[in-house]
């Protein structure tokens, strides 16, 4: 039986990937057993992560975004053919060639083509029928997010040639993620009140990813106009409906404003329960001298959660907390309840950090400790939610 051996290597100098094949006596290149093969071999790798390039941190995790996906459709990219557009239109030839070559685009190409790209988008957004048979402007809000290019891919979506390149609510996701990675939080907020209205006018809801987007924003920008603009916003939505991470963020922002009373209300309406959740509510009720039902949220967590423990940087922020209040029972008894919790040594995270730590889908909606190459990769499409 004649056996076919398989070679993968990776330049140094080049990011793609070069396949061998190897035969004692092959009648044909390659026949169609060998590229699946091949493929199957590369997607496998890919998925362990051994030939990923890092990115820089996110607030949704890159399985939740579909880089992940984006990444292996990169290291799995065969190379062009041009005899296969020798039958397609104009825009046709064009479409094909862009589905290959977002999947090949180095970070310098991206931004010395730019011009380019846009010119091939608009001709390809001329054509209804490519509209419709490939989602363009999901792949290429990836591909800038996957190089980190935010200026790039901001410009590309307020391109008014193509309107509705950009329109679909994963196109808008990718885009706001790598807007919020880069602090541009006006930015984030005014395409997402845009989307708002749009949104109202054909009586839609907001997706739960852009909402936690918007009080990301709000938090991260820190001024009373923006907490009055996130209190409105929160309290359009359902709330049973809403990312956890919406209500902390928006609960953490009135704290750091002096309004610890507004952010037990927003964590109470919000009805989800996480460990976050329960450290915003813990400095919450410090601040409002709330001692007694402070140590009953800290027993109470430690029957649910036997070995529960704190970060030392919410511990600091309690404790400041508590210099405002003069010496009484409840406040000693809550103070000695809460040394009683051991202090999480593995990771040193700020209150920040906490509250921005990754979104990942496959996990329920709540955030992990996690690296930016998340292992577990799963292809998932983001549902375009309405509610």
């Amino acid at each position: 039986m004649e056996t076919s051996h398989v070679m993968l290597f990776r330049p140094q100098k080049d990011r793609k990937f070069y396949i061998i094949l190897k035969s004692c006596s092959l009648k044909k290149s390659c026949s169609t057993m060998n590229y699946l093969s091949c493929k199957s071999i590369l997607q496998l790798r890919a998925m362990q992560k051994q030939w990923m390039i890092g990115s820089v941190r996110t607030l949704f995790t890159k399985s939740f975004l579909g880089i992940e996906d984006y990444e292996v459709r990169r290291s799995t990219q065969l190379p062009f053919d041009p005899k296969a557009m020798e039958i397609e239109t104009k825009a046709g030839k064009m479409a094909r060639f862009m589905k290959y070559w977002v999947h090949v685009m180095k970070r310098d190409e991206c931004v010395e083509k730019f011009s380019e790209i846009q010119t091939n988008l608009q001709l390809i957004h001329s054509d209804e029928k490519q509209m419709k048979a490939f989602n363009f402007g999901t792949v290429v809000m990836r591909m800038f997010h996957y190089h980190d290019l935010p200026n790039q891919a901001l410009k590309i979506f307020n391109n008014e040639q193509i309107p509705l390149m950009f329109d679909k609510l994963e196109s808008k996701f990718v885009l706001l993620d790598l807007l919020f990675n880069h602090k541009m939080y006006e930015d984030v907020l005014h395409i997402i009140k845009i989307n708002h209205e749009k949104q109202e006018k054909v009586q839609k809801g907001m997706s739960p990813q852009l909402n936690c987007l918007a009080l990301a924003a709000c938090y991260k920008l820190n001024t009373e106009e923006h907490l009055k603009y996130g209190l409105q916003f929160w309290n359009k939505l359902p709330k049973e409906k809403q990312l956890f991470q919406s209500g902390t963020f928006l609960s953490m922002l009135a704290i750091n404003l002096g309004q610890p009373n507004i952010a037990l209300e927003i964590l109470e309406s919000n009805i989800q329960q996480h460990f976050v959740q329960v450290f915003v509510r813990l400095i919450a009720l410090a601040d409002c001298g709330y001692f007694v039902e402070a140590a009953q949220l800290i027993e109470g967590s430690k029957r649910d959660f036997p070995k529960i423990t704190i970060y030392d940087s919410v511990v600091e922020r309690i404790e400041k907390s508590l210099e405002k209040y003069p010496a009484s029972e409840e406040k000693t008894n809550f103070s000695k309840l809460l040394d009683t919790i051991p202090i999480y040594k593995q990771n040193n995270y700020s209150i920040d950090e906490l509250l921005c730590l990754p979104i990942n889908r496959n996990r329920g909606l709540t955030p992990e400790h996690y690296s930016p190459n998340y292992i577990g990769y799963k292809k998932d499409k983001l549902r375009n939610s309405s509610e």
